[in-house]
C-alpha cells in the first residue's frame, strides 16, 4: 500500500509538471512492479489497463497518462485488495492482543477476587472470636469495663474493615464496568468508521472506473444493514441526553454522504 501511494505521489508530480526538487521526500523514488512482495493477478478482476511498470518506464508517458494512471493506482482493485489485506492482518493482531489482554486482566481479576474473598472469611471469623469471646467473658463473670471496652473496640475495628472491604468490592466491579463499556464503545466507532469507509471507497472507485465489482460491493454493504446494526449497538449503551444526539445527528450526516455518492454514482452511469 505504501509503494501505491509514493508512486501515485511521483506520478502525480510529474504529471503536473511540478519541480521534483521541492518533493524531496519522493525525488529519488524508484520502482520496479516486478519486484512487488505480493505480485497481483488481475485475472478475476476489473482491468482498466493503468498500472504503473517501471519508474523509468511511467515517468516517460504523457503527463496525461501519468495523471490517469496515478488517480488509478489509489483506486483500483489491487489497492483495495492489498489495502483489505493490511485492515485483516491489522485485526487479527488486535483479536490476538485483545484475547491476550483478557486472559491477563480475567486471571488478575480472579486474584484479587480470590484475597478479598479470602479477607471476607478472615475478618468475619476474626469478627466471630471477638463476640465469642465477650459473650463467654460475660457468662463467667469475667467482665471488665476495660476488657470490654477493648473487645468492643476490636469488633468496631473488624466490622469496619469488612465495610471497607465491601466498598472496594463495589468499586471495583464499577471500574470493570466502565472499562468494558470503553471498550465496547470503541470498538463499536471502529466498526462503523470502517463500514463509511468501505462505502466511499467503493462509491470512488465506480465513478473513477466503472468498476462493477466497486458497484455491487457499495451495494451489498448497504442492503446488509451493517451500520444501522452498529448503530443499534451504539443505542444500547445506555447513551446520555447529548451523546445520543450526537449520534444522531452523525447518522444524519452520514446518510448526507450516502446520498452525494448516490447520485455521483447515477451520473457517472448515465
Amino acid at each position: 500500500v505504501e509503494k501505491s501511494i509514493e508512486v501515485a505521489l511521483r506520478l502525480a508530480v510529474a504529471s503536473h509538471g511540478l519541480d521534483i526538487t521541492e518533493y524531496r521526500e519522493i525525488a529519488g523514488f524508484t520502482w520496479d512492479v516486478a519486484e512487488d512482495l505480493h505480485p497481483f493477478d488481475w485475472t478475476d478482476y476489473y482491468d482498466n489497463g493503468l498500472h504503473y511498470t517501471t519508474s523509468e518506464h511511467d515517468l516517460a508517458l504523457p503527463p496525461d497518462l501519468q495523471g490517469l494512471i496515478a488517480r488509478s493506482i489509489l483506486f483500483d482493485e489491487k489497492y483495495h485488495t492489498d489495502e483489505g489485506r493490511v485492515r485483516t492482518e491489522v485485526h487479527e493482531f488486535e483479536r490476538l492482543l485483545e484475547e491476550r489482554k483478557d486472559r491477563e486482566v480475567e486471571a488478575a481479576l480472579s486474584q484479587v477476587h480470590f484475597f478479598i474473598a479470602l479477607s471476607f472469611v478472615v475478618y468475619g471469623l476474626l469478627l466471630a472470636c471477638f463476640l465469642i469471646v465477650l459473650l463467654l467473658v460475660k457468662r463467667l463473670r469475667l467482665i471488665s469495663k476495660k476488657l470490654t471496652l477493648i473487645l468492643l473496640s476490636a469488633i468496631v475495628v473488624v466490622a469496619i474493615e469488612l465495610a471497607l472491604l465491601g466498598s472496594t468490592t463495589v468499586l471495583n466491579e464499577e471500574q470493570q464496568s466502565r472499562a468494558s463499556w470503553k471498550l465496547q464503545s470503541w470498538k463499536l466507532t471502529v466498526e462503523a468508521s470502517q463500514a463509511d469507509h468501505l462505502l466511499q471507497a467503493a462509491s470512488r472507485e465506480f465513478v473513477q472506473f466503472g468498476n462493477m465489482r466497486a458497484y455491487h460491493r457499495y451495494w451489498d454493504e448497504l442492503r446488509s444493514g451493517h451500520a444501522e446494526k452498529v448503530l443499534e449497538k451504539q443505542y444500547a449503551m445506555g447513551l446520555t441526553d447529548d451523546e445520543h444526539h450526537l449520534l444522531e445527528e452523525s447518522h444524519k450526516a452520514m446518510k448526507d454522504v450516502i446520498l452525494t455518492e448516490e447520485i455521483a454514482m447515477v451520473l457517472a452511469a448515465w
